[in-house]
């Protein structure tokens, strides 16, 4: 699984481990969104969008990966999500918030990074083969 490919730079493994944990700032700052939101409309419904664009902006930051690398393709989700996964049980010592932040962060990313990957493969058997590229 963190297995690392000889045609993707070391250091964008580095990159991806140090993106993945701008996630844990942002995830407070969402939470306590959430909560002023839910005081002044009495709904959780902030809590929803806030885990929404949480589990968002790691789809992306994975599809961003497995774009400019897709050797790798699901591993970067991987990478992504692997030090703050690790970290939240420091944070809490709730074991549903840690299979719900692993559930939030690692499935989206890893889908994301899948999923570009992909793309970025068909393209490049289009250029291969002198063929138009098209979703």
């Amino acid at each position: 699984m963190f297995k690392r490919s000889v045609n993707v730079p070391q250091g964008a493994y580095l990159l991806a481990a140090m993106a993945g944990l701008a996630g844990l700032p942002l995830m407070y700052l969402l939470a306590n969104l959430a909560e002023v939101a839910s005081f002044y409309y009495g709904e959780p419904v902030a809590l929803y969008a806030a885990v929404a664009l949480l589990g968002l902006g790691y789809a992306i930051l994975g599809a961003a990966f497995g774009f400019l690398w897709p050797v790798a393709s699901w591993r970067w989700g991987v990478w992504l999500c692997a030090g703050p996964t690790c970290a939240v049980p420091f944070v809490t010592s709730d074991a549903r918030v840690f299979l719900a932040w692993a559930l939030l962060t690692l499935l989206p990313a890893c889908a994301g990074a899948y999923a570009l990957a992909r793309v970025n493969r068909r393209r490049a058997r289009a250029q291969l083969n002198g063929a138009t590229f098209s979703l």
